[in-house]
């Protein structure tokens, strides 16, 4: 290996590090949106409407954040695309009129496109994060579970709401457990 190759490993492993608080705090955020919708506002399409607008501006501007602090462009250029389309998903939720089955289809497209750039962040990051699968599992789940949300026909809004806050809870723990993993070093 030679002495530019290490300093590159050494700078991006130092960016993801400077990144681990911008993760950890996304993975709270999640857990407490999965709290939130299941237990207080999903009794009401407007309820669930605000929060999840709150929780996608929030999502959003911790990814920006995390990004422009985080430092490397390679290793935050993911986390920044991902924050760009949860505040644009956010201001869609706000739609006047939107209807459960549009909402269902906003968050859908939202969780299929932010797990796409961070199935392709995980392979960028792979040089950096050896046996790390946990970005991998984040954006192929995310990926997975909004292209079913997208097209899904008819969905009762109490399943809708239960699915949500299962896939951000599961979501919210997967970055908390990345977020620590960027804490502790990314090489063994």
């Amino acid at each position: 290996m030679t002495a530019t190759a290490r300093f590159s490993d050494d700078v991006h492993a130092n960016v993801l590090y400077r990144m681990w608080w911008a993760i950890a705090l996304k993975g709270l955020l999640f857990g407490a949106f999965a709290f939130l919708v299941y237990f207080w506002q999903a009794r009401s399409l407007p309820g669930v409407i605000m929060l999840f607008a709150a929780f996608g501006l929030a999502d959003g501007l911790v990814s920006i954040l995390g990004a422009v602090r985080g430092g490397g462009m390679s290793a935050r250029a993911g986390l920044a695309a991902a924050g760009v389309v949860s505040i644009i998903a956010a201001g869609l939720a706000l739609w006047p009129g939107l209807s459960w089955q549009s909402l269902a289809t906003v968050v859908g497209l939202w969780a299929a496109v932010r797990g796409a750039f961070e199935f392709v962040s995980a392979f960028t990051l792979r040089r950096y994060m050896e046996r790390d699968w946990s970005l991998s599992l984040i954006g192929a789940f995310s990926f997975i579970f909004g292209v079913a949300l997208a097209l899904r026909s008819g969905m009762d809004p109490w399943n809708f709401v239960r699915l949500l806050a299962t896939y951000t809870l599961v979501i919210g723990v997967l970055w908390l457990l990345l977020a620590r993993r960027f804490r502790r070093g990314l090489r063994p």
